[in-house]
Order: C-alpha cells, then structure tokens, then sequence
C-alpha cells in the first residue's frame, strides 16, 4: 500500500468518513486512514483520480507523499491552541456575566444588552458547527452532529430557552477544545516516538564520504557514525569503540558500550567515539524501521469500541429526528393533547438529545 501524509486534518470523525468514501471508489481496493498519525494508507489503481477525490471531499486538507527519511508530522499548533484557550475562557466569562445581568437586574436596557451578548457569544462558540452544518448541507448529508447541534440550539431558542441554547453551544464548543487539546498531545507523543528515526547517513566510498538517505543504504555500505549522531540502519561494528544511547529503542536507560565486531540497532545514539559500521540489514528491515512501522499500523488500526462508535453514530442522529418528530405529531394525532404542547416536548426532546448533553452527562 502506497502511503501518504494529510496535512490540516484535525477532525476525527471528518477522517473516518473521509476513509469510508475513498473505500467506495472503484478505483480504490482499500484505504486506511490514521488520524493519529495524519496517515492516508492506500492501495489504488489511479492515485491522480483519489488525490482529485480527496480535494473535492475535504477541499481543506493538503496531501504529499510519505517517504520514511520525511516523518508524518503536524503543524506546532501550540500558539494556536493557546489562543483558542484564551478564547474559550473569555466567552465562559462572558455568558455568565450575560446570565448575571439577567437574573440580578431589573434594568430593560441591561437585559436587551445582556442577550445581545448572548447571541453574540452563541454567534461565536457555534461558526464550526454552523460552517460544518453548512457544508454538509452541500453535500447532501442532512444527519451527523454539526445539524442536530444547530437544530437543538434552534429548538431551544423556539420554545424560550435561550440561555440553555447559548450554553449548550459553549459547552460543545468547550468540549471540542478540550478533544482538539487532548488529540494534540497525543500526536505530539506519537511524532516523538517516529523522531528516533535518522534522516541521513554518511557512507564511506573509496576515500570521500556521501551523504545519503537512510532508504538508500544496501548490504555492505559502511557508515561513518560521529558522536551525537544517530546509526542510520543495523550492522556490525568494524571499527572504533563507543557507547550508545538505546533507550527510544529498548527503553533502557544506561548507556550500552559496544566495540569491534558487537552489533548495533539503527536509530541508536553515538554517544563518544567516531564508529564505523558495516551495514547488514536494509533500512526497511532495521529496528528503527520496524518501530515505526509498529507505531503506525497500531495507530492506524481501529479498536471494536471504535468502529462501534462509528456504526452507532452514523445512524444515532437521524433515530433522534425520527423520535422527535414522533414526540411532537403522534399524540395530538391520536387526541392526547394539543400540538402545540406536544411540539414544544418534541423540541425540548431534541435539544436534550444532543451530542453536548450526553457527553456532558458521561
């Protein structure tokens, strides 16, 4: 399978239908995708038609193809998220200075003002939800989370409930930060595990030395390693004597001494003496390779939690429409009561239905 680096996804679920849409395509055998480490893995017969598809399907997201010497990273999104923290804290203190004029006020100016701030913060903690809602209406996709928020909070404000509506849309907005910083964390950890491999590797030919890739070394090239360089591949020492920095590999902590003829691990650290090593693996074989390999296959495959989650989602949002429809039309139709009682019950049905009030509620 060909492989390939996405770039500005930070939607979990935008790349789990992202996949299930590629794995549709007649040309495609089988796509994998792992949000964790931004990996599109495919096996295809026209990869111009996929790479046309993808930036139909998600216009945002950038793609280039993965070589092991270029690892899968991310942007430092660590200045943004800061922002976006500070944001969030000051729309929290917002609304409730907004609630606070509410409630312990009598003035109608205070009050008009206070839910001008309302609107203003729902405007501002809902523009993704109402972008993704937006283009998902393009798409023709009436059911996933970004259109029952917005339904909700429409509902919520139908039947009166404006300061939940506002809240419900922060507290979602919250939660996405809180899911954005936790995600960002997580692929920070896992690009430092991929770090351990090494980007280049000095061979040494006749009397010069070349600078080549680690995926270019064969059987038999021997390295010049100085100290505070990473080993390129596996081999055997033939000349010097150091010690080496294993731990990202074995996870041990003190440094292993090694000399003439002992075998060292790609993507260990040379610690002292200049060491010249003959190559006895190809790159793809080493350990280094191996580890990254590990980290990414595990990262790309799902769990059975998660491709549960994936079913029960996909068919979550239009089983609540269909409730909501049925709280508000069935009983007035069956004399039980007026429809606009039933109605307001149907909206209060679906705002409490949302995803926000269960994650809330866990």
């Amino acid at each position: 399978m060909k492989k390939y680096v996405l770039e500005n996804m930070d939607c979990a679920d935008c790349a789990a239908r992202l996949e299930a849409k590629l794995n549709r395509l007649e040309y495609v055998k089988q796509a994998r995708i792992s949000f964790a480490t931004n990996m599109l893995y495919i096996d295809t017969s026209d990869i111009n038609k996929v790479l046309k598809s993808i930036s139909a399907l998600e216009p945002k997201l950038a793609i280039t193809p993965f070589e092991s010497k270029v690892k899968p990273h991310g942007t430092d999104k660590h200045s943004e998220m800061r922002v976006h923290m500070w944001r969030i804290i000051a729309l929290i203190a917002v609304f409730f200075c907004a609630i606070l004029l509410l409630h312990f006020t009598q003035s109608k100016a205070l009050h008009i003002i206070a839910y001008v701030v309302l609107g203003l913060v729902y405007i501002s903690s809902g523009k993704n939800v109402f972008l993704g809602a937006l283009q998902n209406f393009k798409k023709r996709q009436f059911f996933d989370e970004n259109i029952l928020m917005f339904t909700a909070t429409v509902a919520a404000f139908f039947i009166g409930a404006y300061e939940e509506a506002v809240s419900v849309m922060l507290f979602f907005a919250t939660g996405e930060f809180l899911q954005e910083l936790a995600v960002s964390k997580s692929k920070a950890s896992i690009k430092a595990l991929l770090d351990v491999a090494p980007n280049i590797a000095y061979v040494k030919r006749g009397e010069n030395i070349e600078e080549i890739a680690p995926q270019e070394l064969v059987i038999g090239d021997i390295l010049i390693v100085k100290p505070g360089e990473k080993i390129p591949s596996d081999g055997i020492i033939i000349k010097g004597m150091s010690t080496l920095d294993q731990r990202a590999l074995t996870g041990e902590s003190i440094p292993v001494s090694v000399k003439l003829q002992d075998r060292v691990l790609g993507g260990s650290i040379n610690l002292e003496g200049a060491l010249e090593i003959q190559v006895d693996k190809l790159y793809e074989d080493s350990s280094v390779a191996k580890i990254i390999e590990l980290v990414q296959s595990a990262s790309a495959n799902k769990s059975q939690t998660e491709k549960f989650i994936s079913v029960f989602a996909r068919y979550y949002t239009p089983v609540v429409f269909g409730v909501a429809l049925f709280v508000a039309l069935l009983p007035p139709l069956l004399g039980m009561g007026s429809f606009t009682e039933w109605v307001y019950r149907g909206l209060v049905v679906l705002m409490v239905s949302c995803p926000c009030a269960l994650v809330i509620s866990v």
